[in-house]
């Protein structure tokens, strides 16, 4: 008997489209952005992603990319818009975008699989609610593109940003901050180790707050479902489950009203 398969969740579809979003970062081609002028691929960074919520304060990108230091973002942004307008931006991004899908796919740009799945991926998201998904929905007013590689690149991005808004969601929810969002990845082992300061000097330096200075106590660190205590010097955080509460808002994406995949 053939081994039964459970249908594709969140999950299993962040695993495919997450890669060719992330051409957009780490692809050579976007280095075009220091060359018109940004001190470095943060600042860049800060550009692109928040390019098309327009012109928008410091305090605007804090909100919606949630886990990055605020003296880190104050110091690129409003600044990026003396470099670049917003409009600029997209435009730059695209440029770098297509120019490095068609020197990845080189041949295969006008293969039919290629098409069928930009137009598989664009029925996935087109259409799904942007209700407090505030980066999902300036992406969504974007213009669709016609050629099958930017399609599928820009239905990977509106199923990235709204995954990436469901995470903030849930991370609201349950009382976690910025920092105390990097100490959870940090204890499964994931995440920029390195860079990550859960203690008060940390913090201090960051501008940002932990768990000893919140309101919710001893909070929690989830693995899955469970995971063993870990201690900081503050004591032991007790784990309590909340990355899984991603794929419940996530999964409305694959709840579109034009969506193939419900």
């Amino acid at each position: 008997m053939a081994e039964r398969r459970d249908p594709l969740g969140p999950r299993d579809l962040a695993r495919v489209f997450t890669p060719f979003h992330n051409v957009s970062y780490y692809s050579p081609e976007i280095k075009a952005f220091v060359d018109a002028g940004m001190r470095g691929s943060w600042m860049a960074y800060f550009a692109y992603r928040a390019a098309p919520m327009g012109a928008v304060p410091a305090e605007v990108v804090m909100a919606t990319f949630y886990n990055f230091a605020p003296r880190m973002i104050q110091r690129a942004v409003p600044a990026v818009w003396s470099v670049l307008s917003p409009g600029a931006a997209i435009a730059l991004r695209d440029h770098c975008v297509d120019q490095a899908l068609r020197r990845l796919l080189a041949d295969r740009l006008d293969e039919a699989a290629l098409a069928e799945g930009a137009q598989l991926a664009r029925a996935s998201i087109e259409g799904c609610a942007p209700g407090a998904r505030v980066l999902y929905a300036a992406h969504t007013a974007l213009p669709w593109p016609h050629e099958p590689h930017r399609m599928l690149w820009h239905a990977s991005t509106l199923l990235r940003e709204h995954r990436g808004d469901s995470h903030n969601l849930a991370l609201a929810a349950a009382e976690v901050d910025g920092v105390q969002a990097h100490i959870l990845m940090a204890a499964r082992g994931q995440g920029n180790k390195a860079t990550i300061l859960p203690c008060e000097a940390g913090r201090q330096r960051s501008g940002m707050t932990g768990w000893p200075a919140s309101s919710n106590g001893a909070g929690s660190i989830p693995t899955g479902r469970s995971l063993s205590k870990v201690t900081t010097t503050d004591g032991t955080l007790k784990p309590r489950p909340i990355a899984w509460r991603t794929s419940p808002f996530a999964v409305l994406a694959l709840s579109a009203p034009n969506g193939s995949l419900t």
